[in-house]
């Protein structure tokens, strides 16, 4: 054979199987140094050895060895012995029901993850070898899942900044790393997972692809209800979104294939849960997602910028919303426990001195945002100002309500500073590519 012929069939080959651009190359090379980046930190804790890490998360692998026990022991009959075992080591002397005091979630993720990897795949693992390394698959998942909605947001260089100071923020470490086996590790992911779907939702243009979105979307945030209690806020957060979207701004056509379908999936599952107890067919929270569909579907046939024009219209608006709490606020219960109203209205503690006596439930300060967000503050704070012009884009708008929330909410209590890391580290990642963008722009023109 000829060096030609050799040499063109090398090429040939080097057409087939090696043809990416340079650009998806350096993406991949990039976001896979971050997740490497993101596993490394999180399996540290091997150095003193692989065990369970946190009180919680030693119940947590109590109630998955009750369904591992139940399966082995029962057969398939038995996975379900997690809502009929009664625990006789806790609130003595009565004990307590676990099925129906506890999520389910994390147990079962667990459990399940345990049974596929040893019996369908054989592997020789223990559900504590389970415990130990699924909060740091999800805790990299996570770090992915931020990624993704960074480039939904403002593009790839967005998503890598906020992608890498998640993986890197001592707000999130703790409670994505080996052995943390509780709720917010393996809640998390999945709250970011359903906001990934819901903007991808609200961003396609294609129908079927809307409903296709939503509808995972809905399936992540139902899972996330069996998991975490978090998932309150993502509810309320997708109420707020959508009402502010409809009666401010112009929703994004055929957005009720967006959130419908979402919402009713999500409802679905978490009313199946059962601690929760068809509670969120009635409760509050409940009430103001029925308003939300109802103006999401009278939003087709009324023109909401009409009433712009006018005070009085306004005026009527608010009047109209105000008087409707007022009158369904007495007669709905609320499953707002107190330290949810403590985070909603800080001065609660003051009447509940209960909520002060749990660690993670202290008050935060500057601190403890400078702690977990060091140098990204500045230009988070830049980010939120350009997000803040772009208003009436539906990505940055969502971006901009979450991060207002979430800070609220974790200025209160300490232990939410984990809800807001990835919103604040989206707005900094996007204030940091502005700024790139002005310096390079300036220094080597148009020119990519």
């Amino acid at each position: 054979m000829s060096v030609e012929n050799m040499m063109r069939k090398l090429a040939i080959l080097r057409n087939m199987y090696f043809s990416t651009s340079l650009d998806i190359a350096i993406k991949y090379s990039v976001i896979g140094l971050v997740l490497v980046i993101a596993l490394f930190i999180r399996l540290l804790p091997l150095k003193f050895g692989a065990y369970i890490n946190g009180f919680d998360s030693y119940f947590q692998y109590y109630a998955t060895e009750v369904i591992i026990k139940g399966f082995e022991t029962k057969g398939f009959i038995g996975i379900f012995d997690f809502f009929t075992h009664h625990i006789p080591l806790t609130w003595q002397p009565e004990g307590v029901d676990l099925g129906t005091h506890y999520f389910p979630g994390v147990p079962y993720m667990g459990a399940l993850s345990y049974l596929f990897l040893h019996y369908v795949l054989g592997l020789n693992i223990t559900p504590t070898d389970v415990a130990v390394y699924l909060p740091v698959l999800f805790g990299v998942f996570g770090v992915y899942l931020v990624y993704l909605i960074g480039k939904e947001f403002s593009g790839e260089f967005t998503g890598f900044v906020a992608a890498l100071f998640y993986a890197i923020s001592p707000s999130v470490i703790p409670r994505s790393t080996l052995g943390w086996y509780d709720t917010d590790g393996l809640g998390m992911p999945l709250l970011l997972l359903s906001i990934y779907l819901f903007v991808k939702s609200i961003k396609v243009p294609d129908k079927n692809e809307k409903i296709t979105y939503s509808i995972f979307s809905g399936l992540a945030a139902g899972l996330l209800g069996a998991t975490w209690g978090g998932f309150m806020y993502l509810y309320a957060l997708y109420a707020a979104y959508t009402i502010l979207l409809i009666l401010f701004f112009k929703a994004p056509d055929y957005y009720e294939l967006s959130y419908i379908p979402m919402i009713l999936i999500a409802s679905i599952i978490v009313n199946s849960v059962p601690r929760i107890r068809y509670t969120y067919l009635i409760d509050l929270l409940a009430v103001i997602q029925y308003i939300t569909i109802g103006l999401v579907l009278v939003y087709k046939y009324i023109d909401f910028k009409s009433y712009y024009n006018s005070l009085w219209k306004i005026i009527g608006i608010f009047f109209f919303l105000g008087l409707a709490l007022a009158v369904f606020l007495p007669i709905f219960p609320s499953s707002i426990s107190g330290r949810y109203m403590a985070v909603i209205n800080p001065f609660y503690k003051e009447v509940s001195r209960f909520t002060q006596t749990v660690q993670e439930q202290a008050g935060s300060s500057y601190v403890y945002f400078y702690r977990g967000l060091f140098i990204l503050i500045p230009f988070s704070l830049y980010g939120f100002y350009l997000a803040a012009k772009e208003y009436d884009m539906p990505e940055k708008l969502f971006i901009l309500l979450a991060s207002i929330t979430t800070i609220y909410a974790a200025s209160d209590f300490v232990r939410l500073l984990i809800l807001a890391s990835p919103f604040i580290m989206l707005l900094g990642g996007y204030g940091i590519q502005k700024i790139m963008y002005i310096m390079f722009k300036k220094t080597y023109g148009e020119e990519k």
